[in-house]
């Protein structure tokens, strides 16, 4: 335990950034999280896996905070992680707490007592750290998580840690422990003994709430104005029922393309500063999908239906997350298409990337324009969460951050970039497309608003 404390003082003083593979770790989430069941049983157990949770949770807390030292961007992967990486936590409190409040004999009890605030120690002194921005986003995870999740009772599980720790009782029952029982189980309590004075749990979830006001004032107030202007337009977009860009598109596009639009004539798309306004993942179609072997990929198999019906494209309007068709998707009066370079050439990485995207599906539209705020989602934040990638800038906006589309967009201008522009195409009133180059791109950026 003192390693795993010295480590994690030391992250305050990182100053160089740690490679991380999110893929991995989120793999390694999985397995732990897969086998909570079995070892909820015996504390023994149970401490053993939640050791390991927390061994594989300290290069991760590790790079968090390099990034925040070198003002680095976050990988969305990353923020979807930490959001898993509560989850599995409160797993572990909650069948830490049934374990005390099951058992009668008082050693188990007291081995269950001990592991849970060790848990809990170790798990706050990783990832509720100093630095303001991490904690915001640890609040805006445990905030979505909690929206999404009725069923678990998260604030009277911190508050039964918070009153333990406080139990002056308990910590001294520890003292005079008798030496009859189990043996391992005396073995366990003193290889997690821990010291009252240094825990200290109370104001750990309830952070920033001055941030969350506001958030939450900028949501009622884009969520008025984008309902008052609806799908509210000046005119029909020029690549709407527009065959020539339908089927070139269908030619050029690959799965996990992003779709970049710009459509001024839409009310609700005009105060969204920058010249493109939307953007989405192109899924792929079955032909597609079965040649790159992801047809039959978990995350897949629940859709196979809709995608061969042609909804090929993971979209995010004001309706929420959904799968969509080019008819309703291309009422627009230009269509970017950019890919990464290697992208389908890891399949692990593919898979991972889609089981993000349609675990989506259903979510509501985020009128705050808060990446962090997983429970709803704006178009920008679901390409964001999807690509473990750390090229897409993130802005500072109303106390949170957020991508605008132009944003990702600009990506294609940095500096080594494996994005590439494939396609950029403008419909005419006359049904006919305009094949516009990159060249040009940078100045239809220049438009604010």
């Amino acid at each position: 335990m003192k390693n795993i404390f010295l480590i994690m003082t030391l992250m305050s003083f990182c100053s160089i950034l740690q490679a991380f593979d999110t893929v991995e770790y989120r793999q390694n989430l999985s397995s732990i999280e897969n086998r909570i069941g079995a070892a909820s049983a015996q504390v023994l157990e149970l401490s053993i896996l939640a050791d390991e949770f927390n061994q594989k949770n300290i290069p991760f807390g590790q790079n968090l905070i390099s990034k925040f030292t070198n003002n680095k961007n976050f990988i969305g992967a990353e923020v979807y992680a930490l959001k898993e990486t509560l989850v599995i936590n409160q797993k572990i409190f909650r069948a830490l707490i049934v374990l005390t409040e099951k058992n009668q004999e008082d050693l188990t009890q007291t081995a269950a007592k001990v592991v849970l605030l060790n848990q809990a120690q170790t798990f706050f002194k990783t990832f509720y750290h100093s630095n303001r921005q991490l904690r915001r986003i640890l609040k805006a995870s445990l905030k979505s998580i909690v929206l999404e999740d009725h069923a678990h009772e998260w604030r009277d599980e911190l508050e039964y840690i918070n009153d333990l720790s406080n139990n002056d009782k308990f910590f001294n029952s520890l003292d005079s422990i008798g030496n009859s029982g189990d043996e391992s189980l005396f073995k366990l309590i003193a290889d997690k003994k821990i010291d009252q004075k240094d825990l200290n749990f109370s104001n750990h979830v309830f952070v920033d709430s001055f941030f969350g006001a506001i958030n939450g004032t900028v949501g009622y107030t884009n969520s008025f104005l984008t309902r008052m202007t609806g799908n509210k337009r000046l005119r029909n977009g020029h690549l709407h029922q527009n065959n020539k860009a339908l089927e070139l598109l269908r030619k050029t596009l690959r799965p996990m393309d992003i779709v970049m639009c710009s459509s001024p004539f839409v009310f609700a798309g005009m105060a969204v500063p920058g010249h493109y306004d939307h953007g989405a993942i192109y899924i792929g179609t079955k032909e597609q999908l079965v040649e790159i072997g992801m047809w039959n990929d978990p995350s897949i198999v629940p859709h196979q239906k809709e995608i061969m019906d042609g909804k090929v494209i993971l979209d995010t309007t004001r309706n929420g997350v959904q799968l969509n068709d080019f008819e309703h998707f291309l009422y627009t009066d230009e269509v970017l298409v950019m890919r990464r370079d290697g992208e389908l050439d890891d399949h692990v990485n593919v898979s991972a990337q889609l089981k993000i995207g349609v675990e989506q599906l259903g979510k509501k539209y985020n009128y705050t324009f808060d990446v962090l705020k997983l429970n709803k989602l704006l178009f920008t934040e679901l390409i964001f969460l999807i690509y473990n990638t750390d090229e897409f800038p993130t802005r500072e906006r109303m106390g949170h951050l957020t991508i605008y589309p132009s944003d990702i967009v600009e990506i294609l201008f940095q500096k080594n970039t494996p994005f590439k522009m494939i396609l950029d195409i403008a419909g005419t009133r006359q049904k006919d497309i305009e094949l516009l180059s990159f060249e040009t791109l940078p100045s239809r950026l220049k438009k604010f608003f």
